[in-house]
């Protein structure tokens, strides 16, 4: 069974859309290849999930910068919110997992979190398929 490395999940703040939300999973297969994998909602509102190959060179890369970061664990945040996106990033390296949350755009303290999930998503979206581009 694959195993879950990041997973970026994005989510509207609004109720009435609360089921509505894109996934991004970079997945570790049982023999080592790197698989990602994007769920979310097509232009006709349909859900749909691809998963493509991703190569190792990309995924030591972006884990190499992930082992590099230091954050403040809870900073402290005056911002008000009323419609956007929740982002969450999941992060489990086997022996260490975490997950982080924000709004729209994390506190200034989280900023190398939020390139982290901006590689995983452009990693995911880039390696899927010519027929299921976003």
């Amino acid at each position: 069974m694959a195993k879950t490395i990041l997973k970026l999940t994005i989510k509207p703040s609004v109720h009435f859309l609360a089921n509505v939300k894109t996934v991004y999973q970079l997945l570790e297969s049982d023999s080592g290849d790197y698989i990602g994998k994007y769920s979310g909602l097509n232009e006709d509102y349909e859900k749909v999930s691809s998963k493509s190959v991703i190569s190792k060179s990309h995924v030591d890369q972006m884990l190499a910068s992930l082992t590099n970061i230091t954050i403040q664990a809870f900073p402290v945040s005056e911002m008000i919110f009323c419609d956007g996106n929740f982002v969450e990033l999941e992060i489990n390296t086997g022996r260490v997992s975490a997950n982080y949350e924000w709004h729209v755009e994390p506190p200034n303290e989280w900023k190398q979190l939020s390139d982290i999930a901006d590689q995983l998503q452009h990693l995911v979206e880039n390696n899927l398929s010519s027929e299921f581009k976003i």
